[in-house]
C-alpha cells in the first residue's frame, strides 16, 4: 500500500516524458470512447472539451489538455452512436414481408442449422402478389432506394421445416419446391454477389436475459433480420472488394484441402485456428473447450497470434534482429491475407502482431504506445467496438498483458536459467518458458473480462493454456502443410496429415481433461476486485519508471 501511495505521489508531481504524456493521452481518449455509450450532456462535454483545450494550450497546462481530450472524445462518440444508424431505413419496415435488393458484404457464417450473411440494402419494395405470402395491401410495388444493413439467416437443413408465418398472420406450408430450390442455390450466396431477397424484417430477440443480442449486431451496423426468406435470387456475382474477393477464393480453397486431409473434429479445429473460420463443433467438443477455458483457441486470437510470431521471431534470431522482426512481418501479412482479412482477424492481428514482434525486436516499450493507439483508431472508426466487443476487449486485454507482464515473467526465467550452457535442451527450454510466460501473462489480463462476460471462471483454464499454448505455433504450422497437402490425392494428403491429426488430437485430450475440473463463480464484488487489481498492474506498467528500469531495460535479452 505504501509502494502504490508512494507510485501515485511520484506520478503527479514528476515532469513526464513526450512518450509518457502520448500515453496518457491515448488512455484518456479511450476511456473517453468507451463511457460514450451512455448519452449524457454531448453538447455540454463538447464545449467543455473545446474550451479546456483552448486553456490547455494557452496556458500551457498538460493534465487539462488531457481531460480535454478525454471530453472531446466522449462528445464525438455520443454524437456518432446518435448518428450512425439514422440513415439505416429498415427499422420502417420491420413486422412486414419485404424485396430487398442488395449486396453482401461478409464471408458466409457457416453454422451447424444456418448459414449468415451480412447484406448491405439498396432499394426495397412491398409486395403485392407474392406466390407465397399474402401481401400487405395499400402499398405500392415500386422499389425506392433505401440505406441500411440487415442479417440474412438461412437454414441449412430444410427437410419437413415448416416456414416462418408470413404476413398478416397467415402461416406458411412446406413447400417441397421451395424447400428444393433452397439446397440447390444458398451454396450461391457469397460475398460481393449481389442478391434480391424477399421475407419478414424482424428485429433481434436475446437468446438469454445476460445477453443483449440487439447491442451484439448494432457493432456490425445492423439493426433487422430476415431469417428463412420467401425467397431470393442472385442478380450479379463479384460486386464486392476485389482484395477480399481473392482472398475468399483462396480461403475456400484450403478450407476444402483441410477437409480432405483430416477428419471432424480435427479440421474444423484446423479451420478456426488457422483461417478464422467459424464451423459448429459437436456438442461435447465445444462443451470441453469452454470448461476448460481453451475457447479462444478455436479462432483467431491476439493471443494465438503474438505467440506465432514470437516463436517465429525467436527460431530466425540467430540471421540477426532485422531478419527476425521481418520474416516475423511477413509471417503476420501472410496469415492476414490467408485468413481473409476481415474485421475481427485484422483486430486480433494488429494487437497480437504488435506484441508478438515487441517480443521479437525487443522494444516492448514502444510497443505499449502502438496498442494503445490502434485501440484509439479503431475506437474513432468503430467505437461500438470498443464498447461492446467482447473479442476487441480479449485482444487488448491480452496485448497489453503481454506487453506488462511478461517482461517480469521473462526476468523471472533469466535468473532461472542464469549461467546455463547453450546447449539445444537449454535452448528448448527457454523457448517452452517463455510462451508459457507469453500465455499466462494474457491469461491474467484477461482474467475478470472472462469472468464478467461468461458469467464464471474455469479453475482449469490457466493449466490447460499452459499445456495448449505451446502446440499452437506447430498446430498451425501442420494444419497450413495439410492445407497444401489436401491438393494431393487423398491417401498421400492423409499420411501428410498426421503430425497435424495428433497435435490437434492432444489439445483435444487437453480439454477433455481439464474440462473436469470444476468451474468457479466468482461474484461481482469479487470481480471488480481483480478487475482493480489488474487495472492496477496495467497502469504501473504503463506509467511507472521503476517498471521501465526494473524490466523493460535488460542486460541481454533472450
Amino acid at each position: 500500500m505504501r509502494k502504490l501511495q508512494q507510485f501515485w505521489s511520484n506520478l503527479k508531481s514528476r515532469e513526464f516524458s513526450k512518450s509518457e504524456k502520448l500515453r496518457l493521452f491515448f488512455v484518456a481518449i479511450i476511456f473517453g470512447i468507451w463511457l460514450g455509450q451512455w448519452s449524457f450532456l454531448p453538447n455540454y462535454v463538447l464545449l467543455g472539451g473545446v474550451l479546456l483545450l483552448f486553456v490547455s494550450i494557452s496556458r500551457k497546462i498538460f493534465w487539462l489538455g488531457i481531460f480535454a481530450g478525454f471530453l472531446l472524445a466522449n462528445s464525438y462518440v455520443q454524437w456518432r452512436n446518435f448518428t450512425d444508424f439514422q440513415k439505416d431505413s429498415l427499422p420502417n419496415y420491420v413486422g412486414q414481408e419485404v424485396q430487398i435488393t442488395g449486396k453482401i458484404i461478409s464471408f458466409p457464417d457457416v453454422r451447424e442449422k444456418n448459414t449468415r450473411f451480412y447484406v448491405e440494402a439498396e432499394s426495397l419494395n412491398v409486395p403485392n402478389n407474392s406466390p407465397l405470402i399474402k401481401g400487405v395491401r395499400g402499398i405500392s410495388q415500386n422499389p425506392a432506394k433505401i440505406s441500411g444493413k440487415f442479417l440474412l439467416i438461412i437454414k441449412n437443413s430444410f427437410k419437413n421445416s415448416p416456414l416462418i408465418k408470413g404476413a398478416g398472420g397467415i402461416s406458411r406450408t412446406d413447400h417441397p419446391e421451395y424447400s428444393e430450390f433452397l439446397r440447390k442455390n444458398v451454396q450461391n450466396l457469397d460475398y460481393g454477389n449481389k442478391i434480391s431477397v424477399q421475407g419478414k424484417l424482424i428485429f433481434p430477440t436475446s437468446f438469454t436475459a445476460d445477453f443483449d443480442y440487439r447491442k451484439y449486431l448494432k457493432r456490425f451496423g445492423v439493426q433487422t433480420i430476415i431469417k428463412n426468406p420467401a425467397k431470393f435470387s442472385v442478380l450479379a456475382q463479384n460486386q464486392g472488394n476485389w482484395f477480399l474477393q481473392k482472398a475468399k477464393i483462396a480461403r475456400n480453397w484450403l478450407e476444402k484441402n483441410l477437409e480432405k486431409s483430416l477428419p471432424n473434429p480435427h479440421a474444423k479445429i484446423a479451420m478456426g485456428v488457422l483461417l478464422g473460420v467459424k464451423n459448429e463443433l459437436p456438442k461435447w467438443t465445444k462443451t470441453d473447450f469452454q470448461n476448460s477455458g481453451l475457447m479462444h483457441l478455436l479462432v483467431v486470437s491476439g493471443t494465438n497470434v503474438a505467440i506465432v510470431i514470437m516463436a517465429l521471431g525467436f527460431l530466425l534470431r540467430k540471421f540477426g534482429r532485422r531478419i527476425s522482426f521481418a520474416g516475423s512481418l511477413l509471417a503476420l501479412l501472410f496469415f492476414v491475407l490467408m485468413t481473409g482479412a476481415d474485421a475481427p482477424i485484422l483486430r486480433a492481428a494488429l494487437m497480437g502482431g504488435i506484441a508478438g514482434l515487441a517480443i521479437a525486436w525487443g522494444k516492448m516499450s514502444d510497443a505499449r504506445n502502438l496498442v494503445l493507439l490502434s485501440a484509439v483508431i479503431i475506437g474513432l472508426f468503430q467505437p461500438q467496438v470498443v464498447q461492446n466487443d467482447i473479442g476487441f476487449a480479449l485482444s487488448f486485454g491480452a496485448t497489453l498483458g503481454i506487453l506488462i507482464f511478461f517482461p517480469i515473467f521473462e526476468k523471472k526465467i533469466r535468473g532461472i536459467l542464469k549461467n546455463k550452457d547453450d546447449s539445444p535442451l537449454i535452448k528448448g527450454a527457454r523457448g517452452i518458458l517463455i510462451i508459457l510466460g507469453v500465455s499466462l501473462s494474457a491469461q491474467i489480463a484477461i482474467l475478470p473480462i472472462l469472468n464478467k462476460s461468461f458469467g464464471y471462471f474455469p479453475l482449469g483454464g490457466i493449466p490447460a493454456n499452459l499445456f495448449s499454448e505451446p502446440l499452437m505455433p506447430f498446430i498451425m504450422f501442420f494444419s497450413f502443410i495439410s492445407t497444401l497437402a489436401g491438393a494431393l490425392p487423398p491417401f498421400l494428403a492423409k499420411i501428410i496429415a498426421i503430425p497435424a491429426y495428433i497435435l490437434i488430437e492432444i489439445l483435444l485430450q487437453i480439454a477433455h481433461f481439464f474440462a473436469g475440473i470444476p468451474i468457479l463463480e466468482f461474484s461481482d464484488i469479487l470481480n471488480n476486485f481483480f478487475v482493480l487489481i489488474i487495472l492496477s498492474g496495467l497502469f504501473y506498467g504503463l506509467f511507472s519508471r521503476d517498471f521501465v528500469e526494473r524490466f523493460l531495460i535488460l542486460e541481454e535479452k533472450l
